[in-house]
């Protein structure tokens, strides 16, 4: 990767291990009615783009993870598909600057 220099070997290890990946995508935390969580989690899950559905314990309900191709597809999987679901009240979307998986 060029002549980039490392402060440190864990710098160094870091970058080895974990890649950035560069795709539009966002945490999407929804709050749902009261008992409605698992239905909602489960429909938000069989959305395209939609990588996970997770039902949470806390003040929030699900958060999703959603990745789309370019930022408009993933504007459209928030606004129009993961908003609309039934008994949605609320969401608080995350959008991710930089995110690292394992390679």
């Amino acid at each position: 990767m060029g002549s980039y220099r490392f402060n440190s070997k864990f710098d160094a290890l870091v970058h080895d291990y974990y890649h950035p990946i560069i795709m539009p995508s966002a945490i999407v935390i929804i709050n749902t009615d009261i008992g409605k969580e698992n239905e909602v989690a489960d429909s938000v899950s069989k959305i395209a783009g939609v990588e996970s559905s997770d039902v949470v314990y806390g003040v929030y309900d699900i958060v999703a993870k959603v990745s789309s191709d370019t930022n408009d597809n993933l504007d459209s999987i928030i606004m129009n598909q993961i908003r609309q679901v039934p008994f949605v009240r609320s969401t608080l979307t995350l959008i991710i600057s930089r995110e690292y998986k394992r390679t």
